[in-house]
């Protein structure tokens, strides 16, 4: 088993899916498969990256036109089995991160001309687009289906058989649609006026002030604040940080509300003092244990590999609404320490995820750490993504040889799913509801492919040239 070493360091989609199938049939596994470092160059770079927080010297790949492309089928057949597959409400909401990520990314916080785009004006939904020509019809569609199945308690999308407990299961799986319900209110001029105020008398307005209210109020929290993960007992789990601290990221961003902004950052560092394991700890050091009770014992001590994902993408999600919250010129001390924290944050964890990385097989395993548990194409897809986005955001982040290993996942798994939304060539993806269970897909896998996809092709654009207000604003920082 080949490892490398720890380093320190738009348009509208809509499709059948008969179409997508028939794609499948005649072009399958048509996707470009260029290296990702045509064009670059390899420097040495001076980086505080390590997991202990020490300097260390890094080589990084610098962005220079790297010749990618995308896979169309494989996006055509995700998005439409994703539309076929009933979901619950963290697979809703990655679902529509995706869709948004791919489809709409000048409505993003990665790739938004600027702060300005999430300054509401006073003239309606049409004074909301800050030039932008799209509508996020996809996005929206998708916000109102969580909003018809948000509970009494303000949870959105949590409601699928109707015979889900109020006062049980997952506290903070629903937040993971505010986002899109937010961009919703947004986009139709539900949020208005200088101080971007929420319209809560209105169907997204008051849909995001539920479910914002739920899980800042309705929740139980433990010391320091920290938000718990279920209903019924305080616990903390890694999913956590794609689910609500975006969310709160999201929440303070859309309402210009800088405590709910500075709230996101703090929940945070309270999940990474609970959840990441320290120096010490042999192969965990530096990465996020599954499942663990306020007490400090473990439900689930591994490194599942999908919990590196959802911990990596969600704290690039943070820092991009933070560096979105301000222009660059006028971001507070404070602000742009959490993002230069945020980001060192993400490159620690994917070093440490990537010096598990197997070469052979070009995927990692279900525990990362654990040679014996199958190759998981879930988990291995959302490494990739949040390697590729932290790539395009902060280059002197990011190992040559981490590159390397996203894109060997790109081409191991993306041309390699069949045309009902099954993984081919003996690759599995972890069953959503059995953690060390393989299964033939997911919408989980089927997502975290598209956000690939999506990262892949904003690197690829970074790297030509192509700048966004969010890349210019980090660049001006101090990593």
């Amino acid at each position: 088993m080949a490892r490398h070493t720890r380093t320190s360091s738009r348009g509208r989609i809509a499709v059948s899916a008969w179409a997508a199938a028939a794609a499948v049939i005649v072009c399958f596994g048509s996707a470009s498969q260029a290296a990702p470092l045509i064009g670059g160059q390899h420097i040495t770079t001076h980086a505080q990256v390590n997991t202990d927080g020490k300097d260390a010297t890094a080589s990084v790949h610098v962005l220079a036109s790297p010749d990618l492309g995308h896979n169309q089928t494989f996006i055509d057949v995700a998005i439409a089995s994703i539309h076929a597959s009933q979901r619950a409400s963290w697979e809703q909401g990655v679902t529509v991160q995706a869709l948004l990520e791919w489809q709409y990314p000048d409505w993003t916080t990665y790739d938004a001309p600027g702060p300005s785009s999430f300054q509401a004006g006073s003239g309606g939904a049409s004074s909301n687009r800050h030039g932008r020509t799209d509508f996020p019809e996809d996005v929206v569609l998708q916000a109102m289906r969580s909003i018809v199945a948000q509970d009494f308690n303000g949870r959105l999308g949590v409601k699928v058989t109707g015979d889900e407990k109020p006062t049980s299961g997952s506290a903070l799986d629903a937040a993971a649609n505010l986002e899109s319900v937010l961009l919703a209110a947004y986009a139709s001029g539900e949020i208005s006026g200088p101080a971007n105020t929420l319209d809560t008398n209105a169907v997204f307005g008051k849909a995001a002030n539920l479910q914002y209210l739920s899980m800042t109020q309705r929740v139980k929290r433990g010391a320091g604040g920290i938000i718990s993960q279920r209903m019924d007992r305080l616990q903390y789990w890694a999913d956590t940080f794609y689910m609500s601290q975006p969310a709160l990221a999201a929440f303070g961003l859309y309402t210009r509300n800088a405590d709910v902004l500075d709230e996101s950052y703090t929940q945070v560092k309270l999940y990474l003092n609970r959840l990441l394991y320290p120096a010490g700890s042999g192969s965990k050091t530096g990465l996020l244990g599954h499942i663990r009770n306020d007490d400090g014992s473990w439900v689930d001590p591994a490194v599942w590999v999908t919990g590196q994902g959802w911990g990596a993408l969600g704290m690039l999600r943070v820092a991009a609404a933070l560096g979105q919250s301000s222009s660059a010129e006028t971001l507070s001390d404070s602000t742009k320490s959490k993002i230069v924290d945020l980001l060192r944050w993400t490159s620690n964890l994917l070093t440490a995820s990537h010096a598990e990385f197997d070469s052979d097989a070009s995927l990692w395993h279900n525990y990362v750490d654990v040679a014996s548990t199958f190759y998981d194409v879930s988990g291995s897809l959302a490494l990739a993504a949040a390697t590729y986005r932290l790539a395009t955001l902060a280059p002197s982040l990011v190992p040559a040889a981490s590159i390397a290993n996203a894109e060997a996942v790109y081409n191991r798994v993306i041309p390699n799913l069949g045309p009902y939304g099954q993984f081919g060539d003996g690759l599995k993806c972890v069953d959503a509801l059995a953690f060390s269970k393989p299964g033939y897909t997911s919408v989980e896998a089927l997502s975290f492919g598209i956000l690939l996809e999506a990262a892949r092709r904003d690197y690829a654009k970074a790297g030509s040239g192509e700048t966004t207000a969010l890349i210019q604003t980090i660049g001006g920082l101090e990593l």
